[in-house]
């Protein structure tokens, strides 16, 4: 049996907007700035391309409530 085009809301979202198609429509790709970033390095590409950037894998340099430096990574 062939199933017809799911009709329920799209769940794709990103920090800037939702996508607003039905789930069997193609979502259009965000255009605005990537925001994964860090004190370190920062995606350079869009939102809805692709991002190239790895974790950070240098060290975290907040300071947590306690007063005491975060352990973690970035």
């Amino acid at each position: 049996q062939v199933c017809p085009p799911c009709r329920k809301p799209c769940e794709v979202k990103c920090q800037h907007s939702r996508c607003r198609r039905d789930c069997g429509a193609p979502c259009v790709p965000c255009q605005e700035p990537c925001g994964r970033a860090c004190v370190h390095s920062a995606c350079k590409r869009r939102c809805g391309d692709v991002c190239l950037r790895a974790a950070c894998v240098l060290a975290c340099i907040r300071t947590l409530p306690c007063g005491h430096p975060c352990r973690g990574l970035c």
